[in-house]
């Protein structure tokens, strides 16, 4: 497969998809010019943050579901495993549906703020749930949520992103964006870590539900422009 596109395929099409992208093929910038036009865009920055956060959320929580579930439901491992089962498959079939949505709408700010909020409550939820509930059944719930709210903004948060630095190259945002979250990822679930290991695991937990909070507040004021869209319409 490799060697049949190699060999076989273009390296782009003749004629660009869109009138966005035939602008964007008649740029020529050195990725400096380009990082210096990326951050002059002031909401860029702003959602840096907030997409970083809700990464960061994403990947703690899978990184520590284990051991969150496991203090407050020792000996549960396998609901452990089937939970994470059950973030991935709510997570792929609500970036579907979210995707589908964004394509006939193109209401990037009201869906990045509804999922951010949404987000918020699923993870203060599960927080309380594993603080207060004694039940295995009502986590596997709270767990679906979480797969349910926090995945599909990442897919958003690209396409937006594209829109409000627009004309700029979409690998260039895309790639800031992954590299601030991986960054942030790692501070946070050291910390976190260090949390649970002194057993304050529910410190952790709320310490989950701040962040996402924040993330809602900094989308919530992210207002850019969407030049792509009103280009290609």
């Amino acid at each position: 497969m490799f060697v049949v596109t190699l060999c076989a395929f273009p390296a782009a099409p003749p004629t660009a998809p869109s009138a966005s992208k035939q602008l964007m093929n008649k740029m020529e910038s050195s990725v400096g010019e380009w990082l210096r036009l990326i951050f002059s865009h002031v909401h860029f920055p702003m959602f840096v943050v907030a997409f970083s956060i809700n990464i960061t959320v994403n990947s703690a929580f899978i990184v520590l579901l284990n051991e969150i579930v496991l203090f407050t439901f020792p000996g549960h491992q396998v609901d452990v495993g089937y939970m994470g089962a059950v973030v991935l498959v709510m997570g792929g079939v609500c970036v579907f549906i979210v995707g589908k949505c964004l394509d006939w709408t193109k209401k990037y700010y009201l869906s990045s703020v509804i999922i951010c909020g949404l987000g918020m409550v699923s993870v203060a939820l599960f927080s309380a749930v594993v603080q207060f509930q004694k039940h295995i059944s009502v986590v596997y719930v709270a767990v679906a949520l979480i797969g349910a709210t926090l995945t599909p903004f990442q897919g958003v948060a690209y396409e937006y992103a594209i829109e409000m630095t627009y004309p700029l190259p979409e690998g260039t945002s895309a790639g800031i964006m992954n590299m601030a979250s991986q960054v942030l990822s790692i501070a946070v679930i050291v910390g976190m870590g260090v949390l649970i290991s002194n057993r304050w695991i529910f410190a952790a937990n709320w310490m989950m539900t701040g962040l996402t909070f924040l993330c809602v507040v900094l989308t919530a004021f992210v207002r850019p422009d969407l030049k792509r869209h009103k280009l290609d319409t």
